[in-house]
């Protein structure tokens, strides 16, 4: 499986992907994202949750802004390049 990500309009890829700023990515069913949305802006976090992307089948990493591709290649290529 892979991975498709949409950063949003007006962002600045770098500094939000490789941010030193504490942060989380959380997997939620379609069916679950807006209670746990609810559930954050009821603690006050509400301004920082946002769905930035969803699994795949094809075993690709896709990275975009706006609809705008980044980065997008095989997860075989990325997990090699990792690993040398």
């Amino acid at each position: 499986c892979g991975l498709a990500v949409d950063l949003g309009p007006g962002v600045q890829a770098v500094p939000r992907l490789y941010s030193e700023e504490l942060g989380a990515v959380l997997q939620v069913r379609d069916a679950d994202l807006a209670a746990v949305i609810a559930a954050f802006a009821r603690q006050g976090l509400g301004e920082h949750v946002r769905a930035v992307g969803r699994p795949t089948a094809e075993p690709r990493v896709r990275i975009a802004v706006e609809g705008r591709a980044l980065l997008d290649e095989p997860t075989v290529a990325l997990r090699k390049a990792w690993s040398e």
